[in-house]
């Protein structure tokens, strides 16, 4: 069996949405959701808006994939989740991307908009939804890929362009 451009290995299905990751998979899957954190704000800052919206999508969608994997804890699947919403945002160029919902940050009306935009624009069923075929044209990748490139090289780049 093999999984969104996972050729010629194998993975071991348990049903057809679960996929057991090697550890490395996990780290790599956990470091990439979580790598813009780690970037000062002027990495991006001058960055053209096509290739910082492929950034913040590529975190966008290593977030939503560790948010759908129960393997990691529910308060790393919740800030990977918040993530999700805020690097959409940011991709889209939405400035606050999200409103309190019983303290529970969700999508508000102009992410939602800038979504249906987006997804209309790339000929994409329109949802209204942050789902897995719009971050992973956001991303310019697949979601196996995010989860098992490692960003670090991305993130050491961009840092040495401030340096």
């Amino acid at each position: 069996m093999t999984y969104e451009g996972r050729k010629n290995l194998p993975c071991y299905a348990i049903s057809k949405k679960i996929v057991i990751y090697s550890r490395s998979e996990k780290r790599k899957a956990l470091k990439n959701a979580f790598f813009i954190d780690d970037c000062p704000e002027e990495c991006l800052a001058e960055m053209d808006s096509q290739k910082k919206a492929s950034i913040y999508g590529k975190a966008a969608l290593a977030s939503n994939e560790i948010y759908n994997l129960d393997i990691f804890s529910d308060s790393i699947r919740n800030r990977a989740r918040v993530n999700t919403i805020k690097y959409t945002a940011s991709a889209l160029n939405v400035p606050d991307g999200t409103y309190s919902y019983n303290n529970y940050p969700v999508p508000n009306e102009e992410l939602i908009q800038a979504l249906c935009e987006y997804q209309e624009e790339k000929g994409l069923k329109v949802t209204k939804r942050i789902d897995a075929k719009t971050l992973q044209s956001l991303a310019e990748e697949n979601s196996f890929s995010v989860l098992t490139k490692d960003y670090n090289a991305l993130l050491d780049y961009l840092i040495s362009k401030t340096e």
